[in-house]
């Protein structure tokens, strides 16, 4: 009955529709701070799904097969945002258990050690030892947020993520860099993939797509800076 469903909801053809699931990171074991993520024994149990249920294509494939109308039924692709090292570590054996292909965009700045704006913030709230968090009441205005258990430091972090979001890039980075010195912390450098890693992925079938280099958001930026960052992540990888 599932099969028919599908069928019906996802046909194939001439009405074809692809069907798209973005994943960022599939760690090992669940994030208490995000429990709601993907880890390595959901991310088994949506791969399995997936092979038994659709027809899972390279998101090329698929986008050649959509433009001639040659989808078949229950099309779907498999793609992973900004690089993380545990796409190579965690998620690839997984996919190819299944046999199945995906797509992984590398944000080209952070390779071999480097750590975007929003795991900075993460990984300093996670990994500070203090009970509350100076130095924020710009961002945060009143007194410093707890930080007592996983629940108070999940709100942190939203909050901070919302404030320095659309913050321009220097002055992200800058407000990034001072929270990190005000808990304390080191933060890891392993977060995001090698350059063996990417090219680890690319020899085992999996697409290497562009994703900027520093993760702007794109549509706030100028037309040439923009350019710049897309084709300057192209070149790199």
């Amino acid at each position: 009955m599932l099969d028919v469903l599908l069928g019906l909801s996802l046909p194939g053809g001439g009405k074809g529709c692809l069907s798209t699931l973005i994943f960022h990171r599939v760690t090992p074991t669940p994030d208490p701070l995000f429990p709601g993520e993907v880890h390595a024994a959901a991310f088994d149990e949506v791969c399995r799904w997936l092979r038994s249920s659709f027809n899972v294509l390279s998101l090329a494939d698929a986008v050649q097969r959509l433009r001639h109308g040659e989808l078949p039924a229950r099309a779907l692709s498999i793609t992973f945002d900004d690089g993380y090292a545990d796409n190579h570590d965690v998620a690839l054996p997984i996919l190819q258990r299944y046999g199945l292909p995906a797509t992984c965009f590398v944000a080209t700045g952070f390779l071999d050690g480097g750590c975007m704006w929003n795991d900075r913030v993460i990984e300093a709230v996670r990994l500070c030892r203090h009970d509350t968090l100076p130095g924020i009441d710009d961002l945060l205005p009143g007194p410093p947020p707890s930080l007592r258990d996983h629940a108070a430091r999940r709100r942190v972090i939203d909050s901070l993520l919302q404030a320095l979001k659309y913050l321009p890039i220097d002055q992200r980075l800058a407000r990034t860099d001072a929270l990190v010195a005000a808990a304390g912390v080191t933060l890891p450098h392993d977060l995001m993939m090698s350059t063996p890693q990417v090219a680890a992925l690319a020899r085992a079938g999996i697409t290497i797509g562009g994703h900027t280099v520093n993760h702007p958001i794109l549509a706030r930026m100028g037309d040439e800076a923009a350019y710049r960052e897309i084709v300057t992540g192209r070149k790199v990888l």
